[in-house]
């Protein structure tokens, strides 16, 4: 057989590259053959082992890096604490929405359902004044401070699962078909609202001008229910209404207080100090509340400068004081009016007057609300009006 030998030749070749054995040129001895450097080096196994491991890991990093920082980065690090389900207090509210979603028999609205969770937990207080509303319930909310809505124009409240009324407005359609303070709204327009929270009542009560509504009403003690049948109407929140009686005695009635109320009173007190007023009547008989700072603004003109409006109580800490502001007083001698239906801020004006001012109040015992309510807008719109502090007289009642 005739073999390539080509390979073997040029080996031989490359294995012969170097200088030859030549004659020593100092004494004529011949000098050994000189091997060319090895191009290979020795590596012992574990070296060769933690060398690779090295390069992983060096590869590992070079990779995590360029990942990750910069602005060209494509994978964001989620750090422990934005995972939310890592709060084991809601392993079992996680575990029952799953258990939900799997085996209902029905498709779940998860808007609905999460809706629903919050309203559970929200209830689960106990407290009448805290509440969740959601996206299109909070909108009503800020038209009932704004300048009208439309509706049937009262004030209602969730107090053991039913709703009852705090006070109708003035001259609305709740106060001319002879709503009273403390009714009770079993249905509306036949359907049962009992266990609904006030907010979730009101997007059945309230409706467009000129449509009407059905109310199922109880009164006080009487076992035996009466319909009501309403007629919907715009609801303006126009809040104070003036006019002079005999003895120059003016008579001023606050209906609510909404974001107007201490403009229009102004207006009011001076169109009767141009009448030649001599005295005031405040009057804030059914009127169920509003904005705080409403209550302020209005105690402000009748209580000397420095001296305290109201107090609020948070949890764990001591009671913060709210002191009168300098500016335009009210100088003829003033009487306040207040009946069952006076609730909120209507009660914060009455301690104010009465125990910083000196000044007299007139009628029966107020409606009750001694708790402070502050609404915080969700990032959906929705709102959780929850219960922050209770409210005390100036001297801590």
């Amino acid at each position: 057989m005739n073999e390539d030998r080509s390979w073997q030749r040029s080996f031989h070749g490359i294995k012969k590259v170097g200088k030859p054995m030549n004659e020593n040129e100092s004494n004529g001895e011949l000098e050994p053959e000189k091997k060319p450097t090895s191009r290979y080096i020795r590596i012992k196994p574990f070296s060769l082992i933690m060398l690779i491991f090295a390069l992983v890991l060096a590869t590992a990093a070079v990779t995590f890096f360029a990942l990750t920082v910069g602005d060209e980065k494509v994978v964001e690090v989620v750090k422990p604490q934005q995972v939310g389900n890592e709060r084991k207090e809601f392993t079992k509210l996680f575990e029952a929405y799953d258990q939900l979603k799997q085996t209902y028999f029905d498709d779940v609205d998860d808007q609905v359902v999460l809706d629903g969770a919050i309203n559970g937990m929200v209830d689960a207080l106990g407290d009448p004044y805290s509440d969740y509303l959601n996206v299109k319930e909070a909108k009503q909310l800020n038209e009932s401070i704004s300048s009208s809505f439309e509706g049937i124009g009262a004030e209602i409240q969730e107090s053991n699962g039913y709703i009852s009324i705090v006070s109708p407005i003035k001259n609305s359609p709740a106060e001319k078909v002879g709503l009273l303070p403390n009714d009770t709204i079993l249905s509306v327009d036949g359907k049962s609202i009992q266990g609904m929270s006030s907010s979730e009542a009101v997007l059945l009560i309230r409706g467009e001008k000129g449509s009407t509504v059905t109310l199922s009403i109880r009164r006080g003690d009487r076992q035996e229910p009466f319909d009501v049948k309403i007629k919907r109407d715009v609801i303006p929140i126009h809040t104070v209404y003036a006019e002079m009686l005999e003895d120059s005695i003016a008579h001023i009635n606050i209906t609510s207080f909404s974001e107007h109320t201490y403009e229009e009173l102004l207006e009011a007190l001076n169109e009767m100090s141009d009448k030649g007023m001599q005295g005031v009547l405040i009057d804030v008989r059914q009127n169920p509340g509003g904005i705080l700072t409403g209550a302020i603004d209005i105690s402000n003109l009748f209580v000397e400068e420095g001296k305290t409006l109201f107090q609020t109580q948070e949890k764990g800490k001591s009671p913060e004081l709210y002191p009168a502001s300098g500016g335009q007083k009210v100088t003829v001698p003033v009487a306040l009016i207040v009946d069952d239906g006076s609730a909120s801020a209507s009660e914060i004006l009455a301690g104010a007057l009465k125990e910083s001012a000196g000044i007299p109040i007139v009628g029966v015992k107020t409606f009750g609300k001694g708790t402070v309510q502050s609404p915080t807008q969700l990032p959906d719109g929705s709102n959780l009006k929850l219960t922050t502090a209770k409210w005390l007289t100036p001297d801590g009642n």
